[in-house]
């Protein structure tokens, strides 16, 4: 599915990875039939605003209950009942992704549906079970569908989504370059992409520290790692990065401890 330019081709691709998620539809200028006739007929900004863009829609129908504090509860047709959110993955959806993804991300399937109860209570992410790709220069800008009536129980954030590249290198070069500083929490020597964000934090001179999680215990790291941060300007937009669970299995569990520490410290 795309727009298609007559002159340089289409300007954005959508490519489908939950096999059973709906189709982005075309906005409309009737705002979905919810526009009033006379706004419909007379009102040509109105209806220029509705038909910019697409819609796109939740793979799957659920539910959500939140308890105004840390917890978020989910369910969906079927379930035997309420289940806490962290990250849900969509039915099925891993082991699919699993036979089809290239060897060096399977094990990475995408949720569909995540809580950051542990930061921001209350807030939560929805993927489509797509991917959009634009044309150089061209980014996406992701918003709650103009002139539709929003719900009273929750509001959309807008999202501004840069890079029109999927190449990992790209991402986490953008990633340094966007943030105030990078910590790199590692098993061994930073190596590959690790390293790669070392060398991209140099280059955009972003503050940098590398901790190696094998010769430091938990309680050594945070305190490094909080010395470190108390140097630099506040507030700060920090970029954490390490190497993938594959090439280090231990490393996700030892570096989600030193962040919550982090956090609570």
């Amino acid at each position: 599915m795309s727009k298609v330019r007559e002159d340089q081709g289409p300007l954005i691709k959508f490519f489908r990875f939950i096999p059973s998620a709906r189709e982005p539809q075309r906005a409309d200028r009737s705002a979905a039939g919810s526009m009033p006739m006379r706004a419909y007929r007379y009102c040509e900004a109105m209806t220029t605003a509705s038909a910019f863009g697409w819609y796109l829609f939740p793979p799957m129908t659920f539910s959500l209950m939140w308890d105004g504090r840390m917890e978020v509860l989910w369910t969906y047709e079927g379930a035997d009942g309420w289940f806490p959110l962290k990250r849900a993955q969509f039915p099925n959806f891993a082991d699919h992704f699993n036979k089809v993804a290239p060897a060096d991300v399977s094990g990475y399937s995408p949720p569909f549906l995540g809580a950051s109860t542990d930061t921001e209570p209350g807030l939560i992410q929805i993927w489509t079970g797509w991917l959009a790709r634009t044309v150089p220069d061209w980014g996406l800008l992701i918003r709650p569908p103009a002139n539709l009536p929003r719900p009273l129980g929750y509001e959309c954030y807008e999202g501004l989504v840069e890079t029109d590249s999927d190449d990992l290198a790209v991402r986490t070069e953008l990633n340094v370059r966007d943030s105030d500083a990078t910590l790199i929490l590692t098993m061994g020597p930073p190596t590959g992409g690790t390293e790669w964000t070392r060398r991209c934090a140099l280059a955009h001179e972003r503050p940098v520290l590398v901790i190696d999680l094998e010769i430091h215990e938990i309680t050594e790291a945070v305190r490094r790692a909080s010395a470190w941060l108390d140097t630099l300007p506040s507030p700060i937009r920090l970029n954490v990065a390490g190497p993938r669970a594959s090439k280090a299995p231990a490393v996700s569990a030892l570096a989600r401890t030193v962040i919550l520490q982090l956090l609570s410290s």
